[in-house]
């Protein structure tokens, strides 16, 4: 005999039907993601550049350099998000923008979280891989960091022709990659 689980969600508006529904849970279990103050997730959201270090650096258990100097000027010491921001530039997993800012509050696009994503998880990405799809061309720097979750089926396309490599991430894409790689 086959019993059912019924399993609910943490978040009341993420219905355990939604596509992403079993990687938020997944994070939210893990301690990863806890939402907003009124309880929801909001999943069709944008993520911004600093909520997606700290989702991804504690996803990955990545300890954290609470203190030092950045090359950002809009990085400051007293922001909730210093030490994720910090953490992952001595790592190596971001550099910033070339006017020495990180732009914490810009929402991030799919391939700046790809690539944050699977450095944090230390990746090796493919030397070789095809791709067709019209927004990703094989001199882009983010090439192979799409081919590699391409294959590893970590994110969906937009289209049949289109990946979506400028578009915003959305909280609910963002939770599935993480989840994907853990």
């Amino acid at each position: 005999a086959r019993r059912l689980i019924e399993v609910s969600s943490p978040f009341p508006d993420v219905d355990t039907l939604q596509p992403f529904f079993t990687y938020i849970l997944d994070l939210q279990q893990r301690g990863v993601i806890q939402g907003y103050p009124d309880g929801s997730f909001q999943q069709n959201n944008t993520i911004n550049r600093a909520e997606v270090l700290k989702i991804i650096l504690e996803a990955f258990k990545i300890s954290l350099t609470e203190s030092g100097d950045l090359p950002f000027s809009d990085v400051q010491a007293t922001d909730w998000f210093f030490k994720y921001v910090k953490t992952a530039y001595d790592k190596g997993i971001i550099a910033g923008y070339p006017d020495g800012t990180f732009k914490p509050a810009n929402a991030v696009n799919r391939v700046e979280c790809l690539k944050m994503a699977l450095n944090t998880a230390g990746v090796t990405l493919p030397t070789s891989g095809t791709l067709n799809f019209t927004d990703v061309q094989t001199a882009d720097w983010f090439y192979y960091y799409v081919v590699y979750a391409w294959q590893k089926q970590l994110i969906d396309a937009v289209s049949e022709t289109l990946f979506g490599s400028a578009n915003e991430m959305k909280r609910g894409e963002m939770c599935r990659v993480v989840s994907g790689l853990l």
